[in-house]
């Protein structure tokens, strides 16, 4: 009787001290999980008040980068160099440092594109001493020194349109409606959104409101910029249709395409006599180059026509064009070049009548 009152009571108070040891592990679990769970809170507010500042911060260094980049352009002397800069510029926009998340809402984004419409179009004004694009038509075929520097900082500001800041992320990529009704994506291009993009989108929708298939209050705010201001915003996309042949003209040519000075030479008086192409001299990288800028230009063309909106080869690079005597592509000079040349000046020619007129190795004006 007495051993087994022992044991009774011995098995009690095992039960009872592990009962207990129970509880005080339960506890703690539980206090544990509620201080995770305050760290976990205090670590999602943390990192809310990292995202609120980088809202906050951002627009003014974004705008300083600006800032700087555009003094930068207008002091550099070579076009490379203002071309660099204006890279840097567009790169700089706000827009282009959007995350798409928490703060940074789609409404934002849409207020940001606005800004750098707006900024797009003061600059182009400051640059062009305040006078409107539209009314210069800006070149690099000037022979007075004075437009010469004035010009040289538009026609660099119209080359850095297309550059994209390697940070951004494009959460939805801007689907340009073209004129036979199929869509472009940019995310099928992998490519972020660049400021040529939302002047091209804009203008795409502008020529959609003015034939009645959208009404003026579905157009985005920054579109309603690029309408306002539509002729400059057209002589911008012309600028840059003209510098991107130019820059094909150098390649083609012993031209120095980095001074303004270079590019004028092309067209002086002394130089109205037939002009030689160094196609088959110059490397396949600068063939590529060449038929490279050709073809982009030709895209931004077809872009322009295809919606109604103008666009004109100017003149001097259409006469010298013209000028260029090309390399024969007649079978018997085809036949003895090698496999890859053949190919070089094929590709060259295709890139020609994108753009211009071809009668054998003769351009003989710009396609209508």
């Amino acid at each position: 009787m007495t051993k087994n009152l022992f044991t009774l009571m011995m098995t009690l108070a095992f039960t009872f001290t592990s009962c207990s040891k129970l509880d005080g592990m339960s506890e703690n679990a539980t206090k544990a999980s509620e201080n995770s769970g305050r760290a976990a809170d205090a670590a999602t507010d943390s990192v809310g008040i990292l995202k609120r500042s980088v809202i906050v911060t951002r627009p003014g260094a974004a705008k300083e980068a600006r800032a700087r980049a555009m003094e930068r352009l207008k002091e550099a002397v070579s076009i490379e160099g203002k071309v660099v800069e204006a890279a840097t510029y567009f790169k700089a926009f706000e827009y282009q440092l959007w995350l798409g998340n928490h703060f940074d809402t789609d409404e934002y984004l849409q207020t940001l594109y606005e800004d750098a419409m707006n900024e797009i179009y003061r600059n182009m004004k400051e640059l062009n001493k305040d006078k409107k694009i539209s009314q210069t038509n800006p070149t690099a075929f000037r022979i007075n020194p004075w437009r010469k520097k004035r010009d040289a900082n538009l026609l660099a500001l119209s080359l850095g349109l297309h550059k994209v800041h390697g940070l951004q992320i494009t959460v939805r990529p801007i689907e340009l409606e073209l004129e036979d009704g199929s869509v472009f994506s940019f995310e099928d291009e992998n490519m972020g959104v660049s400021a040529l993009d939302l002047i091209k989108e804009a203008l795409v929708r502008i020529k959609k409101y003015e034939e009645g298939q959208i009404a003026y209050g579905e157009l985005k705010p920054y579109e309603v910029v690029v309408y306002e201001n539509i002729e400059e915003f057209v002589t911008l996309i012309n600028v840059r249709y003209n510098m991107i042949l130019t820059l094909a003209l150098a390649e083609l040519t012993n031209v120095e395409e980095s001074t303004i000075e270079g590019f004028s030479s092309i067209i002086l008086p002394t130089s109205w006599r037939s002009l030689d192409s160094d196609y088959m001299e110059i490397n396949d990288a600068k063939k590529r180059k060449a038929n490279k800028y050709i073809t982009e230009a030709a895209k931004l063309r077809d872009f322009m026509l295809a919606n109604g909106y103008m666009n004109e080869t100017y003149a001097p690079i259409e006469k010298t064009f013209k000028r260029m005597n090309n390399p024969s592509r007649s079978d018997e000079d085809i036949v003895i070049l090698s496999t890859n040349e053949q190919s070089n000046i094929n590709e060259y020619y295709q890139a020609l009548e994108t753009i211009f007129q071809v009668e054998g190795n003769k351009v003989i004006g710009v396609k209508n």
